[in-house]
């Protein structure tokens, strides 16, 4: 089961969780009683482990502060704790999710939803009443609009937050790796276009940038 857990603006909203999360995670991340604004810590959850990810952002840029893996023990993690303050997000793998290109022309601004739907449907190998579809806007002039289809089934959406539904917890967000690994990479590489791979062990996936967008 893989599980993204962020928490962002803890220290000003839930002060006691905060010196709780600290105490918890003190031995495995590198200078953390020098924090001094409000990080975003990143949680992947495996059968046997817990790999934990610390960012800070400073202006536009992204400092990767610590990562880390840690021997995975059932006391370490309770994620029905975890106060209203946090903010939860869920992440689909990419190889669960597609992502592709589609132009509309001829279509006015308020006209984009309905047919954005109607060819996203015919670009999916599975029925469209099992999808759930995500856009991101890429390029519009006039009746002429450019956008990024993200698609993924929705049982593999719940599987994906399964974890946290289990603790009676609805993730505020739903993201895929590879628009959250998309995100990352505009902040580290400051070019229009951009060629980028991830590699790892069990899932590995390139991604294509043009004007910063997926």
């Amino acid at each position: 089961m893989e599980v993204h857990e962020a928490w962002e603006r803890i220290r000003n909203k839930s002060s006691e969780w905060w010196d709780q999360l600290q105490k918890k995670f003190s031995p495995y991340i590198d200078k953390l009683d020098e924090w001094t604004t409000p990080p975003t810590l990143s949680l992947r959850i495996e059968d046997e482990k817990i790999t934990l990810l610390h960012l800070e952002k400073r202006g536009e840029s992204i400092r990767v502060i610590s990562l880390k893996a840690i021997p995975k023990e059932s006391d370490l993690i309770d994620i029905s704790e975890f106060p209203e303050s946090a903010i939860c997000v869920s992440g689909i793998s990419a190889a669960r999710c597609l992502v592709r290109t589609l132009e509309l022309r001829g279509i006015k601004a308020n006209e984009i939803e309905d047919a954005f739907r109607f060819q996203a449907e015919t670009l999916i190998p599975y029925p469209p009443e099992e999808a759930l579809f995500g856009k991101i806007l890429l390029h519009s002039e006039g009746d002429h609009h450019e956008l990024a289809m993200i698609a993924a089934k929705a049982a593999d959406v719940e599987e994906s937050s399964e974890g946290f539904i289990l603790k009676g917890i609805t993730p505020q967000y739903i993201t895929s790796d590879v628009v959250a690994f998309a995100c990352f990479v505009k902040t580290i590489i400051p070019s229009d276009s951009t060629i980028a791979f991830y590699l790892s062990r069990d899932n590995s996936f390139g991604i294509a940038l043009n004007d910063g967008k997926l």
